[in-house]
């Protein structure tokens, strides 16, 4: 592993969560349906209700109370490995 791919999988780290949790604003916003943190309304597309879906995706975001601190770590570590890397290496 090199700093770039640690720095690379911090990043992934954060913004994954954040991009299912927009995901599923965008879908609940184009379908009319409502999601919230109490549930969902009913949420049809091709007579499938994905309300479900959307309500896992939206507290994805969540997630980033326990990945947000582990990426920042990560990207410290990766730019303290590339600089010594840089200096001893």
């Amino acid at each position: 592993m090199s700093p770039l791919w640690l720095l690379l999988i911090s990043i992934a780290l954060v913004v994954i969560p954040v991009l299912a949790f927009v995901l599923s604003l965008v879908l609940s916003k184009i379908l009319g349906c409502e999601v919230n943190e109490a549930g969902t309304s009913g949420c049809y597309i091709l007579g499938i209700d994905i309300g479900d879906l959307l309500y896992a995706l939206s507290m994805s975001g969540w997630l980033l109370m326990m990945t947000g601190p582990v990426a920042g770590l990560g990207i410290v570590l990766s730019f303290i490995w590339f600089i010594a890397d840089l200096l001893f290496g």
